[in-house]
């Protein structure tokens, strides 16, 4: 074969090559609206979407949308009573990088590890209530102690690296070290672990998107309303608002999420 004939079919080979690995990166949406379909008409049947979840990763390895997957997966687990399985998984899931979706995943991961967090900080403060009969000014002085009066030191910042936000509340004078609040600057009133898991799957996110529109290089950005704020915003993929990041703009789906819940949308 001559040196002409045979550059225009090594380039064809290495499109096709490289177009297979691209294909293994692709988002299997067929099978992760299953998942979501199940997931949104049963949330309360967590083993059978456990068992969903478990076979797309092990059909799916390397798609574009498998940590989205993996974190419904470790909400079920948790929703479930499961704490160990799911911990794991959010665990494994910090810091995944920069990509839309694992970074995403990496967000509502933070937001779960800081709700369990927040239950160690709970029981320093209740041990150093049990000893001084009052609750401290500050989290720094239950760490002035030594050892400090809990079992293990209690994590200074969120799973965010953000303080927390703690302060008495006591309404009596005299008697403000009687009662507290403490919170996660990023989860705010969603931040006790406990009345988390019982809120309505996603229903707090309630801005939809209403329309694709090209954006510079190439890329798409969504239109969103806030159907109660009636608030606009325009996001490309991985970027954020205050209440949502837009995690996936597939062919066929858009994906949405915050540090609590996921949410599926048809795209517009």
């Amino acid at each position: 074969m001559s040196r002409r004939l045979l550059r225009p079919a090594l380039l064809l080979c290495a499109l096709l090559t490289l177009a297979g690995g691209l294909e293994v990166f692709a988002a299997n949406e067929t099978r992760f609206l299953e998942i979501w379909k199940r997931h949104e008409l049963l949330p309360d049947k967590h083993d059978d979407i456990v068992a969903l979840c478990g076979k797309f990763a092990e059909e799916n390895p390397g798609d574009a949308l498998l940590e989205a997957v993996r974190s419904i997966e470790a909400w079920h687990h948790l929703a479930a009573g499961r704490q160990a399985e799911a911990w794991a998984i959010f665990e494994s899931q910090c810091g995944l990088g920069s990509a839309s979706v694992p970074s995403a995943a990496s967000h509502v991961a933070n937001g779960w590890l800081s709700r369990r967090d927040r239950e160690n900080v709970e029981q320093a403060l209740k041990a150093h209530y049990n000893q001084q009969i009052s609750y401290p000014k500050s989290l720094g002085e239950i760490t002035a102690h030594q050892p400090p009066p809990t079992k293990s030191p209690f994590p200074a910042t969120d799973s965010f690296g953000a303080p927390w936000d703690y302060k008495l509340t006591g309404k009596i004078p005299g008697f403000e070290n009687q009662n507290y609040s403490l919170s996660s600057t990023h989860l705010g009133e969603r931040s006790v672990l406990s009345s988390s898991l019982t809120l309505p799957y996603a229903a707090h996110l309630t801005a939809a998107p209403l329309a694709v529109l090209p954006g510079p290089g190439g890329e798409s950005m969504v239109r969103f309303q806030d159907s109660e704020t009636k608030a606009m915003a325009t996001l490309a993929e991985g970027k954020s608002t205050a209440q949502f990041h837009l995690a996936h703009v597939g062919n066929r789906i858009v994906v949405v999420c915050d540090a609590t819940h996921w949410k599926v949308f048809p795209k517009p």
